[in-house]
């Protein structure tokens, strides 16, 4: 997944995020990223203000994470982002990372629709689909 240059791009210490012209906010992590709690927590942050007020899809590229914690694979899926995120799409392309992706969704249960991805744009059609979003118990 590239960075455009055309809009807004928040740095993050492990990532870079920005909302694209499709309404969906990307999230690129850095190479060799080790995802903790606390690095988790700035990156939603971050990730709220590119939402704004409207919930949206959510692309996470999962290429550059070497680990995460269990701490923050447990504050990802949690029902505190349900205001701001509809649904997400994890983009995979090697064994680690299918693993990390496959052990957030099986572990960790996110109350949001997950789904991983290797191609962009099936991610970006699926994020489409107005029966994918979220919808309250």
């Amino acid at each position: 997944m590239e960075i455009p240059y055309d809009v807004k791009v928040l740095e993050c210490g492990t990532a870079f995020i920005w909302k694209g012209e499709d309404g969906n906010v990307y999230v690129k992590c850095k190479l060799n990223s080790f995802i903790t709690l606390e690095t988790q927590k700035k990156l939603f942050v971050n990730i709220k203000n590119a939402a704004g007020n409207t919930p949206c899809g959510l692309i996470v590229s999962l290429v550059g994470i070497t680990n995460m914690t269990k701490e923050s694979r447990d504050y990802s899926g949690s029902e505190e982002h349900v205001g701001f995120i509809s649904a997400t799409a994890l983009l995979i392309s090697n064994p680690l990372t299918q693993i990390l992706g496959n052990f957030f969704m099986g572990l960790n249960k996110p109350v949001f629709p997950t789904k991983l991805f290797r191609d962009l744009d099936a991610a970006k059609l699926w994020l489409q689909d107005p029966a994918i979003t979220y919808k309250p118990k």
